[in-house]
Formats: C-alpha cells, sequence, structure tokens
C-alpha cells in the first residue's frame, strides 16, 4: 500500500517516533460586555461593558532532553485557553492561555494544507509562534460618541488560527555512525558515550537510534548518534529505509563501521563490498552525504582467527582503500577505540572552529563505567 504524503508511525514504545501530524488551535478572543454604570449618585453612568480578552497564542519550543517524537503518542491536539468576556465597570476579559509544543532539537515544522515550511527548530532557536490567538470582541463603552452615548452593541471574540502541522526530526549529532546491522555501531556508541542502546534479538538490532555525549576533558563535549543498520535498496525504504538515513544529513562526521568476517582472509572484495553497500545508499539518497569526513572502520578485529596472520590482512584491506585510512578496532577488547575517537574528535573540533590552542582535547575510556553489548 503506498503511503500518503505525511504519516507517521505509532506502536511499540521503543519505536523511534521522527514523523508525527498533530493539530492546534490558537484561543478564541471572549466575547465584548453590554453594559451600563449604575451606582449611587450614578443613576445614568453611560456604557461601561468592556472587551473581550485575546485567545492564547501556541508556541514551539526546542527541549533538549527529547530525542523522539515519542511523546506525542499521547497526545495529538493542543488547544491554547479562550479569552475571557469582557464584564462591567470596563473591565476587560482575561487574555487566554498560551500552549508551547515542546520539540527535539532538529525538528522540522511543515503547515499540511497549505504545505509550506514554517520553521527549523535547532539548539539555538528561540520560541516560535505557530498560531495566534484570536482578537477580544469589543464591549459597548466603546461605541459611545456624542450622539450615541447609549449604545446597545458589542461584538464577539474572534476565532483563533487552527492550524494541521506534519513534525519531521532530524538529529542533531557531530559525529554519525553509520554501517550494516550488526556492524558494532551501537555498541561503539555504547563505550564511548554516556548513550544505553536497546537491542533485540534480530538482525536489525537497533530500534532507536540513541544519542550520547562524549566527554573530551575541559569543557569539550561532541554528540555521537548510532544510526540503525541500513541494507540495500534502504534509500527506496527497503528494511528501515530513508526512515533513518535522513538523520545522516545533520551530522558533521561519519563513522563508517564494517564487522569483521572471515571472508576477508581469502577474498578482500568481501569487505570492499559490504563498504560499497552503505556508500552506495547514502548516495543515491543524497550525493552530498559522501562529501563528509568520513572514518572507515573494521570491527571485531578479536574475531580473526589465531592461525591467521592478522596484520598482514589489515594491511592488504588499507591498501584496497587507497588514501583513506582504515582503522582496525574491537569494541570487546577496546583494542583502538581510544585512538579511534581521539582523532576523529580533533579533527572535527578543528574543523568546526570550535579547537581553541592550549586548551587539553583527550578522550580516555572510562572502563568502570562502560557496558559492552
Amino acid at each position: 500500500m503506498e503511503r500518503p504524503l505525511f504519516y507517521f508511525l505509532f506502536g511499540n514504545s521503543d519505536m523511534f517516533v521522527d514523523e508525527v501530524e498533530i493539530e492546534i488551535h490558537a484561543g478564541r478572543g471572549g466575547d465584548g460586555c453590554i453594559a451600563f454604570l449604575r451606582e449611587k449618585f450614578k443613576p445614568k453612568g453611560g456604557p461601561a461593558g468592556g472587551n473581550g480578552g485575546n485567545g492564547g497564542n501556541v508556541y514551539v519550543e526546542i527541549e533538549k532532553g527529547l530525542l523522539t517524537l515519542q511523546h506525542f503518542r499521547g497526545q495529538r491536539i493542543f488547544k491554547a485557553g479562550r479569552g475571557g468576556n469582557g464584564e462591567g465597570k470596563k473591565r476587560k476579559g482575561a487574555r487566554g492561555k498560551d500552549v508551547v509544543v515542546r520539540v527535539p532539537p532538529g525538528t522540522s515544522i511543515y503547515d499540511m494544507t497549505s504545505k509550506i515550511f514554517i520553521a527549523d527548530m535547532d539548539e539555538n532557536s528561540k520560541k516560535f509562534l505557530l498560531a495566534k490567538g484570536g482578537k477580544g470582541g469589543l464591549g459597548n463603552a466603546i461605541f459611545a460618541t456624542s450622539i450615541k452615548q447609549t449604545p446597545r452593541k458589542a461584538t464577539p471574540g474572534v476565532d483563533g488560527e487552527m492550524k494541521k502541522l506534519h513534525l519531521e526530526l532530524k538529529m542533531i549529532a557531530d559525529i554519525g555512525v553509520v554501517g550494516l546491522p550488526s556492524a558494532g555501531k551501537s555498541s561503539l556508541v555504547a563505550l564511548v558515550s554516556s548513550a544505553d542502546p536497546k537491542k533485540a534479538e534480530y538482525h536489525f538490532t537497533t530500534l532507536v537510534p540513541k544519542i550520547g555525549h562524549i566527554d573530551l576533558g575541559g569543557f569539550y563535549r561532541v554528540v555521537i548518534a548510532d544510526l540503525p543498520g541500513l541494507i540495500e535498496d534502504a534509500h527506496e525504504g527497503r528494511g528501515l529505509g530513508h526512515k533513518f538515513l535522513k538523520h545522516i544529513q545533520r551530522t558533521q562526521m561519519l563513522v563508517h563501521m564494517i564487522s569483521w568476517r572471515d571472508e576477508f582472509a581469502d577474498n578482500p572484495d568481501e569487505f570492499m563490498n559490504d563498504r560499497e553497500i552503505i556508500l552506495n545508499e547514502m548516495y543515491k539518497f543524497d550525493k552530498s552525504l559522501l562529501e563528509k569526513p568520513k572514518y572507515t572502520v573494521l570491527n571485531k578485529i578479536d574475531m580473526i582467527g589465531s592461525e591467521l596472520d592478522s596484520e598482514k590482512i589489515i594491511g592488504e584491506l588499507k591498501n584496497r582503500l587507497g588514501d583513506e585510512t582504515l582503522h582496525a578496532i574491537s569494541i570487546q577488547t577496546h583494542d583502538g577505540v581510544e585512538a579511534l575517537i581521539q582523532e576523529i574528535a580533533e579533527r572535527m573540533l578543528v574543523d568546526s572552529g570550535k579547537f581553541i590552542e592550549g586548551l587539553p582535547v583527550q578522550f580516555k575510556l572510562d572502563e568502570d563505567s562502560k557496558q559492552i553489548y
């Protein structure tokens, strides 16, 4: 069945929700009041009906603790408060209560009716007005003139704006980890950062992309994200498809992980084939992805048989990459992991302009706090 232009997926509580449709209703303005002042010694005090209060607005704001759009499962309609009606003695109605829709950094917002792009909310975005509340109606005091001193006229409040919105999340991460299923992406992120990826016993082991922070000493910190396993024809939606390919677009650097297979020993072309599957999918989805700085990593070198000459095999694979560096690591034994992260982090900080000469930039595994998968 063909999917509609906008769709969202709810189901398993561990599913990564990155597209949702919501409705927002700004508040209606309060009605104006018809009243006359009737006080002692002022039997004919004149018109005194107050104006209605304006309806509440609907805003969107970034909440950095959110990583998905999962929280919209329980609420898809957001309504701001109605303005209070005007009262006698020219008292204006109370303003309607505003509503704030909170989204994670990296959320793009589109108007589903007009198909117009509204906002792209990143980490530095300020609170943004999505829908404006309706104006309050006018009380009869406003209509008094020298000719018509006792008007019996008031106007109702105006409806607030109503919109149907499509929210789409593209994760914001400095470093994105890509590769075929079971290459060790989530394990690397868990090892070097604060992330705790959830696992399942089947080929697509990561259901929910996880974002972690890598501390580099001093005040340096970079964000790393594992992006679930891609397969051939993922750009066409096969497997998890472009649902996760789009998250690569916001990363500054990519770590392409390839899991050791015994076939690499006799046929290095198998290694190149595994590499090309991911590169081809990124190219077909967005050619500019291949322009990002990229580190190719051979994981699970601890599984190379003791009867094999591992240095010779790894050397041959490096030769196949030409000018591109191959990092050989083991998540299980931690071999090569510190050197890999250190090199990536230093280059990323320099390229992004965040590096300050003379300050320490050092990554070291905290062995006691890391869980190995």
